[in-house]
């Protein structure tokens, strides 16, 4: 072997790995064990294919070999075992058919398709560097492009079992092409090509049918969500209304209590302690919409106790056609991000507008705030968050997600205070 062959043998090699690699990304959302070990199992599997080649150089031997290690790859990552026993062969599949294209370059007497499945017995270097770029290019382009079926849950394993048997097919037309050996080049390539689209073809809707099912089970937990969103605020609504419904009748009866005892000055003076201490909580909104009277009186029920200046007014009718978790996301984390700024602070002000006219909902809440600011890449254009620690803003990344259902938008300004203003298109119920 000179120089030349073996460097080309081990570019080859290399890129035939991360081929390898990006073929199963595309398959598999995660990894399940060490990065060493994941990086040893593709090792071992570029090696012993070598090894086969050099040593048997047997079609079928060398297939089953690929089809096992091949699977062994597969237990780095996450998912179920019918995946993992499908998996493997149709990226061997794969695989096969940019071989295919190399000994179209590289005709020879005597032609046979399968000499090496996974790595090819190529007598020329500048064909494995060849085959080994389009390797690295199939890889690459089936983990960029079909980003869907790597998500386990989404499909019936039946969509994988049909796509293995068009593989299965595909195998089969290979081997009968590669047994006529007086076919030419243009033929081959016709048939090669065809094979390619078909399973192209296939993965892309087995893409396809992945981000249906997956949009079709997000629609049900957004369903879900909703509801419980909905009986969350319910709850919360008429808890606040037991609690008070119980404190006013507790007053009551302690200041009968009282009148009733008019010799004894220290009970009367501990019944009276006991009256403020069950005085009616403040109630921040009062609209008759439950989402937003429950969330504002749920965040802010500690305001006082906190020594938070509070400013509210809030003008929305008792339904409107907004989700109750778009609400919960936009109000709720708003409210979240001003109570945490102000806890920081000595100052602490909170003032709440929320005010809906014509089909306009406007959501504005300023805050006093310690003057630090996150902004998103470091950049003074997107403020990432308020936070501090691991948070890293996904309460406003979420704002911003349903604020974009509305075809809304949000402004956020720092000076003296910070005030984000969201507006937001719905329509009156």
């Amino acid at each position: 072997m000179d120089d030349s062959f073996a460097v080309g043998y081990i570019l080859f090699n290399l890129a035939l790995v991360f081929s390898v690699k990006n073929l199963m990304e595309a398959f598999f959302i995660k990894r399940r064990g060490s990065v060493y070990v994941m990086w040893l199992s593709y090792l071992i599997y570029s090696v012993m294919l070598g090894f086969a080649f050099f040593m048997w150089n047997t079609p079928l031997i060398n297939i089953i070999l690929s089809l096992s290690l091949g699977f062994m790859v597969t237990l780095n990552y996450d998912s179920f075992m019918i995946k993992r026993l499908l998996v493997a062969p149709i990226v061997l599949l794969l695989l096969l058919i940019v071989e295919a294209f190399g000994y179209i370059l590289y005709m020879q007497s005597g032609f046979n398709l399968i000499q090496h499945a996974g790595v090819v017995g190529y007598a020329s270097p500048n064909i494995f560097i060849i085959v080994g770029i389009a390797y690295y290019a199939l890889g690459f382009s089936v983990k960029k492009f079909f980003t869907h079926i790597k998500k386990d849950a989404l499909y019936p394993p039946i969509y994988l079992v049909s796509y293995l048997i068009i593989a299965l097919v595909s195998y089969a037309v290979i081997f009968l092409t590669s047994s006529h050996t007086n076919l030419s080049a243009a033929t081959i390539a016709s048939v090669v090509v065809a094979i390619l689209g078909i399973n192209v073809l296939s993965l892309f809707f087995l893409d396809r049918l992945s981000l249906a099912f997956e949009k079709r089970l997000e629609s049900a937990l957004y369903a879900q969500e909703r509801d419980y969103y909905f009986a969350q605020s319910q709850l919360m609504q008429d808890s606040a209304n037991k609690v008070r419904s119980i404190r006013h009748d507790m007053n009551f009866h302690l200041s009968t209590l009282r009148d009733l005892v008019t010799d004894n000055q220290a009970v009367t003076d501990y019944i009276n302690s006991l009256i403020g201490d069950l005085s009616e909580s403040e109630v921040h909104s009062s609209t008759g919409n439950i989402a937003f009277d429950s969330i504002v009186n749920y965040k802010l029920k500690n305001a006082k106790e906190d020594n938070i200046k509070l400013d509210i007014s809030i003008f929305v009718p008792p339904k409107l056609n907004i989700e109750i978790a778009d609400i919960v996301t936009i109000l709720g984390n708003l409210l979240d991000n001003a109570l945490d700024a102000v806890a920081k602070v000595d100052d602490k002000m909170i003032r709440l507008d929320i005010e809906f006219s014509k089909g306009n909902l406007y959501i504005k809440i300023d805050n006093s705030f310690d003057g630090k600011i996150k902004y998103a890449d470091g950049k003074k254009k997107q403020i990432a968050t308020l936070k501090s620690g691991d948070e890293h803003g996904h309460g406003l990344n979420s704002i911003r997600k349903s604020i974009e259902k509305y075809n809304g938008h949000i402004d956020i300004t720092h000076d003296d205070v910070f005030s984000v203003g969201v507006l937001l298109f719905v329509e009156d119920k």
